[in-house]
């Protein structure tokens, strides 16, 4: 969900890339958006992609995040284990908020015929989530540690109030937490899938919201969000991509929004949403 400068992602990287026994042509490198959109165009091809880890399936299966603000994602399964970093251990390789470059073959996934292919067993509580759904089954993955070196970014309890976060002296060292906030003001509606929370607009945070799109109308997966409004949201505070002009033009982002959001170090990631006092 990035925008990412490849040649700064590839100087960052310290791992080497594994898997490879012998010389082939380097597959093209495409976007999470492109496969998402169209995933069958990709199926059975290798591709390298990269982006942010936003998920964690244990030591060899992540979800990556595309270069669009606006989330899209793709599973990735690697094919054996991956090596220690300097700031990973071989038991915890990656972690959200870091980048991956990944290299693989685009399958829809049978999870037990992975298992027995590649000698392992993935989590059942996560089984779900790659069950007959595309994934990438990666052949060399390169890691580059961003997100937060200690415990604390992803092992905390869950953050309950909006306050904490605003007062917050290191916003970027939340990311990672999860969010369930209640009663929260919505300050202003930016877009389909995007929005301010807080009790004013000078104490705010970004809200994006990406289940099911509604282009054209200030709704955010079919939850009618007006500014005014009290809300009720789960999910995952995430730190702030650099936006290029590029993507404010592209997505018609006006200067005084792109100023605010260059202000925010973090923003938080929705995966539910409720209007406060409403069915349903």
């Amino acid at each position: 969900m990035k925008q990412l400068c490849m040649s700064c992602i590839m100087s960052g990287f310290v791992l080497a890339p594994w898997g490879c026994t012998k010389s082939a042509p380097v597959p093209a490198s495409v976007r999470v958006e492109d496969i998402k959109e169209n995933p069958a165009l990709y199926l059975g091809k290798e591709v390298t992609v990269s982006g942010e880890i936003e998920k964690v399936f244990g030591t060899r299966a992540f979800q990556l995040g595309g270069t669009d603000f606006f989330d899209s994602e793709i599973r990735v399964l690697t094919n054996q284990p991956l090596k220690e970093s300097v700031r990973r251990r071989a038991e915890e390789p990656f972690r959200v908020d870091d980048i991956a470059l990944v290299t693989g073959t685009l399958r829809n996934i049978v999870v037990a015929d992975v298992e027995r292919e590649f000698n392992f067993d993935l989590d059942p509580s996560y089984e779900v989530e790659f069950q007959n759904k595309p994934a990438i089954v990666a052949t060399s993955v390169l890691i580059s540690p961003r997100g937060q070196a200690t415990e604390s970014a992803t092992t905390d309890g869950t953050m309950n109030h909006l306050q904490t976060i605003l007062d917050s002296q290191d916003k970027a060292s939340l990311a990672g937490k999860k969010v369930e906030l209640q009663q929260v003001e919505v300050q202003s509606v930016i877009g389909d899938q995007s929005f301010w929370i807080g009790p004013s607009p000078s104490q705010q945070v970004f809200v994006t919201f990406a289940e099911i799109p509604t282009p054209g109308k200030p709704m955010e997966g079919q939850v009618a969000i007006k500014a005014g409004q009290k809300v009720n949201l789960s999910g995952v505070i995430r730190s702030m991509p650099t936006l290029s002009e590029e993507w404010l033009k592209r997505n018609k982002i006006d200067d005084r929004t792109a100023s605010l959001l260059r202000q925010q170090a973090i923003y938080i990631q929705s995966t539910e949403i409720k209007v406060a006092g409403a069915e349903g």
